[in-house]
């Protein structure tokens, strides 16, 4: 449900210069709902986000906008009469939703568009490199990295000085791959690396040794070998047959037999589809045909991608090829070249998002922040906290004692953040274990609390700095109420209310009626000669005054066992179709399921009333809409509701020019 209400709720406001003179023209209370004034504006921002583009603004559909609209603020304001906005499950789901909202706000919009165009621009083309990894750990002393910086300076030496980079590769690199592909990446494009080695191997040129390049693996000395074009992407299915490391000769050849088999059928047009789901051995798709997502260069094992990118057309299927995984069979289904600018945006904002680009953003916001807000700081007085701060601190047990006095560490937007608040926040920052002397503890975590502060900050005043973002929160609050005050009055209580549910059918089951039906009978026998017998006497039992029950139960003695099944279908179902031609309404007798039956035609009806269970779902609904209507009759006496119609001539005129 909540789900439905934000497809309702738009979220463009960028209405331009008509809205903006609409609103200052009109911007005088529009309505009175009970206790409430709403201003003009508010209508006509709402009013224009669903008001389809190209259609008339005129006092007619303003009017039926308004009275829609008159609803929906009566609801939420009965909502807040029931104080459902007070409750802990509201305030937590709309936090919830303000979290997710708020992040695109939380970034710096000029360094994130760049982000954007350098990444589209990467995307074009496609890189292959080499790299030596020295491995640093994680948490480590500032001061320690330096060992390993010269370890990596002394490794590009031996490079720049002549020797091979794959030698030296497999005598230093800490990447574990290295003794399979002497340190080579293959080609891979934008976001498939981390952000910092991604750019240095863009930035090189080809054949140029980096400099120590750090990333969160450690430092990387990289070698960019190529730079070509982007192939796109395509997408395959396959066939593969694993074949073990450690599998013996004898094994490999029957492995082979088995693949080769398997190819024979692909060139007799079997279904590949069939035959991957039945055959293939890679368990993430052999169940879907074999598919695998589309992909791009440095995105799977470079055998299979130089299969994959070697077809001429759709359809085109390999023979049978091998990987270090095993055998495989590929068919290509689909090519795709790299899209527009336009085409691409969506996607490449998301992995920005969720990539490592988006922490440069953010740092690039808090920066920005502390410039428009007068960030001061004195660090001097970290100097206390450096003194109160014991061993105990790398057990994550340290308890703060010893503090003085309580000084300024900073300012931003005149507010004050004082030691005993940074005190407070090491506390919970010794639960991640910090490494380090206890005074680069201190600054790291001091660094790590200034800017969780000013970001939290700046999250705080959205509303204030982003009128769309004040008007978007408004409108989940808003219609997380409409849910809930809609879900107590009229959903749930519908479906709920069985007694108000069984009196509502009762007054209105006239309204609940089927359309034709067919009463026929199932007459079944596991001896079909007698069936036939039983079939002569159903087809003259009207004649004898006789029921179909009556049918059954002359032929019910002894061993002998004739069932009978009485069911009601509509004209158009499979077991009765063409009865308009049984002769004498019975059918011919089949076999079904190791036994022997025919149907006789009872009758057929029109009008007949449902039962409830047979209509729940379509009276419920009409219970919902009844309840809604007594609902919005009492709050409109509950709430008076008064119209400026001055304004709303006024607004019109505007909206209309």
């Amino acid at each position: 449900m909540m789900k439905q209400i934000r497809q309702i709720i738009i979220t463009s406001f960028l209405f331009g210069t008509l809205v903006s003179n609409a609103q200052e023209k009109a911007d005088q209370t529009l309505l009175n709902i009970g206790n409430e004034k709403i201003p003009s504006s508010e209508f006509v921002r709402i009013y224009l986000k669903n008001h389809q583009a190209g259609t008339t603004i005129d006092r007619k559909s303003v009017d039926e906008y308004l009275n829609l609209f008159i609803n929906f603020r009566l609801k939420v304001l009965d909502a807040k009469e029931s104080k459902l906005d007070t409750s802990s499950s509201f305030k937590n789901e709309l936090a919830g939703y303000r979290q997710q909202l708020a992040r695109p706000y939380l970034t710096d919009k000029e360094t994130e568009e760049k982000l954007i165009s350098e990444a589209f621009e990467r995307i074009k083309y496609e890189v292959s490199a080499s790299h030596i990894l020295i491995s640093v750990p994680e948490q480590i002393v500032s001061s320690d990295t330096l060992t390993y910086y010269d370890k990596a300076i002394a490794i590009r030496t031996r490079i720049i000085n002549g020797e091979s980079f794959e030698v030296v590769a497999r005598a230093t690199s800490d990447d574990p791959s290295v003794a399979n592909n002497n340190g080579y990446l293959g080609y891979f494009t934008a976001f498939q690396m981390v952000y910092p080695f991604e750019s240095a191997v863009y930035n090189l040129k080809i054949g140029e040794i980096s400099m120590p390049i750090r990333t969160r693996f450690g430092y990387h000395i990289i070698k960019t070998l190529d730079k070509r074009a982007a192939k796109g992407q395509v997408k395959v299915t396959h066939i593969m047959i694993g074949v073990p490391k450690d599998a013996t000769e004898e094994q490999k050849s029957k492995l082979k037999e088995k693949i080769d088999e398997i190819y024979k059928q692909v060139l007799n047009n079997e279904n590949f589809g069939q035959l991957a789901n039945k055959y293939s051995e890679d368990p993430g798709s052999s169940k879907n045909n074999g598919e695998l997502p589309w992909f791009g260069s440095g995105s799977i094992i470079p055998e299979f991608e130089k299969v994959a990118f070697g077809f001429d057309h759709d359809g085109q299927v390999s023979e049978p090829f091998q990987s270090s995984f095993g055998w495989h069979i590929a068919k290509r289904l689909g090519r795709k070249e790299i899209g527009s600018f336009d085409e691409m945006l969506p996607d490449i904002k998301k992995k920005v998002f969720s990539d490592m680009r988006n922490t440069i953003s953010v740092e690039k916001m808090i920066t920005k922040t502390k410039v428009e807000n007068n960030f001061k700081e004195d660090t001097v007085n970290l100097k206390q906290v450096d003194l109160v701060v014991d061993s105990s601190i790398y057990q994550g047990t340290w308890k703060p004692s010893g503090l003085n006095e309580n000084k300024i560490l900073f300012v931003i937007a005149n507010q004050k953040h004082d030691q005993v608040e940074f005190v407070k926040f090491l506390t919970s920052y010794q639960r991640n274990s910090p490494k380090g002397s206890l005074h680069t503890i201190v600054r790291k975590g001091y660094s790590d609390w200034v800017n969780q502060t000013i970001y939290n900050y700046q999250q705080s005043v959205l509303e204030q700095k982003f009128p769309e973002f004040k008007y978007l929160m408004q409108e989940y609050n808003d219609g997380i109420l409409l849910f809930n005050i809609s879900d107590l009055k009229v959903w749930s209580k519908a479906s709920n209310d069985s007694l108000g549910l069984e009196n509502f059918f009762q007054k209105n089951k006239d309204n609940y009626k089927w359309g034709e039906r067919v009463h026929y009978a199932t007459y079944s026998c596991a001896d079909e000669k007698i069936l036939a017998k039983v079939s002569k006497v159903a087809a003259s039992r009207k004649d004898k005054g006789m029921k179909p029950d009556d049918v059954v139960n002359k032929f019910n003695k002894g061993q002998t066992k004739v069932n009978i099944n009485y069911l009601v279908v509509n004209p158009d179902d499979k077991e009765i179709l063409g009865y308009e031609s049984w002769k004498g309404g019975i059918s011919p007798i089949v076999s079904k399921d190791g036994e022997f039956i025919f149907n006789e035609i009872i009758n057929v009806t029109t009008g007949d009333i449902k039962s409830l269970i047979d209509c729940k779902g379509q009276t419920i609904s009409d219970y919902q809409q009844l309840l809604e209507e007594e609902w919005l009759k009492s709050l409109h006496q509950k709430y008076p509701v008064e119209i400026n119609q001055g304004a709303i001539n006024q607004m019109v005129e505007s909206l209309g020019q």
